[in-house]
Formats: structure tokens, C-alpha cells, sequence
């Protein structure tokens, strides 16, 4: 009856048994290997269960493959598994990454995965999201906030400098002679010379109060700016949920640049205003000569350029600390002010020979003197000239 399918007495259950060996093996393997072995034999099924209907040790046989094929249908394509097997775990995977349901929170910023280790960066994260924790005011507002507090912890190292800049113009038409004899000796190779002429200066800044590490403590503004810069950029880039939907005025995503070039401009026109005055410490005698003009005018516009696509967020940092320079500037270069703060009110120069300022620096003993005579020429033409256009009307 089993002679067409290949299977003869006790060779036939050997040959069910490898079969069943063999399904029972692949069945821990991939559905797919396993939906292939199903389709390898798709006429033994048949023909076996025509041949288990014969003597009894046959009949044992299917008890022995069930197993296999209950297994084989258990992982089947075509099974559908329980769906709150994978409901809540999708869910909860979806929500490990999703960054809108963390809780604002102190270690909020480092959650969602800004850290900057340690330095002004990531002081300057800290101050930022301690801000915005504890008063509930907005991320741009906090962040305006910060960059206020900065400048209002550097305003008494600013005035320091001021008061430092002032005193050295005082002392100008002292150190101005020595620092030339001090350049040339050191030009010469006298180093004896310029030794002495080095400590009769230090004689000077020292009976005028004259510190020049002071001058430098401003600096340190730098730093600071560039860690808050970095951490507004970095909460923009992300972003940070809430950036994205606060509104600040007429700039509804403060992810994105003003539209209207307003802010940017602003903050140029602030620097301008504050460079013409003499910068933030407003002793800049630089800003008074004919570098310093292409100086006041060319880092507005450089910085228009460089703030126009940032974001909206780091836009408002700019305005309000340019703001908030430009009226310090005005505070220091107010003489009621220094009175009042009894500091130093720098002297007019004296009405002799004028120099630029270029001419006073050149280090070059001959061409200084070079360009004096120029100057002194240059003067003294526009002082005729109009005396010799008088004569010559009277003639006429």
C-alpha cells in the first residue's frame, strides 16, 4: 500500500523519524526557514497520513510529529499575535525617545542632551535652566536675564578699567616721552637704558594709581559671551520643545531668524552708538582716529551679517546685552556720574603740537618725527589759507 511514497516495514519509520528529527531541529530556527521545510514536502503530508491508517506502531507516529507541527503553526506568518503583547511596549518605546513628555526640571537640558562638561559653557547652561526653574519666566526670557546678570556682575570690572584708562590719560604727556626714549633704547640695543627709562614708568603708573592689569579684567566678558553663545545655539539646534512655541513680540519660533531683520539691526545699531563713544569702558582713543572710523562703521555691518540668519533667541541675547552696553557706556562717560563715583575725569589734551594717533604709535623714531613735520606743514597751510584768499579779495 506504502510502495508508491517510498516506504517499506521498519525502513518507513526510520524514515519518519529523520523527518521528525529534522522538523523538531529547525523549528527553533526563523519563520522563514521554517515556512520553507513546510513547502519542501507538500505531498508526504498526504501520502503519511494514508499510511498511519495501517498496523499500530504506524498509528504512534502522529503523536510523535505533533509537536513539530504544533510548533510550526504556532510561528506561522499567518498567526496573529495578542495585541497587548506589543501595545504598551511600542508605547513606552515611542516615549523613552520622545523629548516633549520629559519634565521641565532642574537637569532638564541634560536630559534632552546638552552637556558641555565643565567651563563657561556649561556655567553659563546652569544659570540659564536654574533661571528659567525657578522663576517660570519663558526660555528667551531667561536667557535675556542671564546675559543681564552677566553684564551687571562685570559692571564694577568696567568701571575699574575706566577709572584705570582715565588715569593713564592724565599721565600721558609723562609716559609718552619716556616710552619713546624706552623704544628707542631697546632699538639701539641699550638694554641698560631702557631699564632705567622702564623704572622711572613704573614710577609714574604707581604715584598716578596706575594698575595695568585692570585694563584686562573686562575681557573676561569674552568667554562668558562665547559659553552663552554656544548653549543658546545648542538649545535652538535640539530644539528645545518650548523654543519652538514661545512667542516673544512679533517672533512667534524663536528657532528660527527674525523675518523682519529687526532685532539684527539693532544690535548693529547699538554697537555702532556705543563704538562712537568710545566703546563700553568709553576711553578708546582709538575710536578718534582715522582706523577707528572704518572700525565704528565696519563691525556693525559685520555683525549684521553675522547675526542676521541666527536665531530669534540668540538675536534677543545680542539686543539686550548691546542695550544694555550702550547705556553703560553713556553712565561712564557721564561727568556726574564720575563725580558722583569720585572717579577720574580724564583731561582735555593741551593746546600744543596735535598728533594723530597713528603718528603718536609709529615706533620708528625717524619717521615719527617725519610725520610730525607733515603734520605740522599740513597745519599750518590751513591756517594761511584763508588769509591769502582775504588778501587776495582786496586786491580784487
Amino acid at each position: 500500500m506504502m510502495g508508491h511514497v517510498g516506504l517499506k516495514g521498519s525502513g518507513a519509520a526510520a524514515t519518519l523519524a529523520s523527518q521528525r528529527m529534522t522538523a523538531m531541529s529547525r523549528s527553533s530556527r526563523s519563520m522563514s526557514t521554517l515556512r520553507s521545510q513546510s513547502l519542501r514536502f507538500p505531498s508526504q503530508r498526504g501520502q503519511l497520513k494514508s499510511a498511519l491508517s495501517g498496523s499500530a506502531p504506524w498509528r504512534m507516529t502522529p503523536a510523535a510529529i505533533g509537536p513539530a507541527t504544533v510548533r510550526f503553526n504556532s510561528t506561522s506568518s499567518d498567526s496573529v499575535l495578542p495585541e497587548f503583547a506589543f501595545d504598551g511596549t511600542l508605547k513606552n518605546a515611542v516615549n523613552i525617545h520622545d523629548i516633549t513628555t520629559i519634565p521641565e526640571r532642574i537637569g532638564y537640558l541634560k536630559e534632552l542632551g546638552l552637556d558641555f562638561g565643565w567651563g563657561f559653557s556649561s556655567t553659563m547652561q546652569w544659570l540659564i535652566e536654574h533661571t528659567h526653574i525657578w522663576t517660570g519666566m519663558p526660555w528667551w526670557a531667561s536667557i535675556v536675564a542671564v546675559g543681564l546678570i552677566t553684564r551687571v556682575a562685570m559692571l564694577k570690572p568696567v568701571i575699574g578699567a575706566s577709572e584705570n584708562a582715565a588715569r593713564m590719560t592724565n599721565a600721558k604727556s609723562k609716559t609718552d616721552p619716556l616710552r619713546q626714549r624706552m623704544v628707542a633704547a631697546s632699538t639701539e640695543g641699550n638694554q641698560q637704558e631702557a631699564q632705567i627709562v622702564r623704572a622711572q614708568l613704573k614710577e609714574i603708573n604707581d604715584a598716578h594709581g596706575i594698575k595695568t592689569w585692570k585694563s584686562f579684567l573686562p575681557m573676561l566678558q569674552i568667554p562668558l559671551g562665547f559659553g552663552c553663545f554656544r548653549v543658546v545655539r545648542a538649545m535652538t539646534s535640539l530644539p528645545v520643545p518650548a523654543l519652538a512655541t514661545e512667542t516673544a513680540g512679533w517672533v512667534k519660533d524663536l528657532t528660527v531668524a527674525d523675518p523682519t531683520y529687526i532685532l539684527p539691526m539693532i544690535a548693529a545699531g547699538t554697537l555702532c552708538l556705543s563704538l562712537r563713544r568710545g566703546g563700553e569702558s568709553g576711553q578708546m582713543p582709538m575710536m578718534k582716529t582715522e582706523a577707528g572710523k572704518y572700525i565704528i562703521y565696519g563691525f556693525p555691518v559685520m555683525s549684521f551679517a553675522f547675526m542676521a540668519f541666527m536665531p530669534s533667541a540668540l538675536q534677543f541675547y545680542f539686543v539686550a546685552t548691546g542695550l544694555f552696553g550702550l547705556g553703560q557706556t553713556y553712565l561712564i562717560n557721564s561727568s556726574v556720574f564720575r563725580t558722583w563715583m569720585s572717579l577720574s575725569i580724564a583731561q582735555k589734551p593741551s593746546n600744543g603740537p596735535k598728533y594723530s594717533a597713528v603718528t603718536q604709535s609709529t615706533q620708528s623714531k625717524g619717521l615719527r618725527q617725519l610725520l610730525e613735520r607733515l603734520e605740522k606743514e599740513s597745519s599750518r597751510k590751513r591756517k594761511h589759507a584763508p588769509k591769502s584768499l582775504c588778501h587776495l579779495h582786496r586786491k580784487m
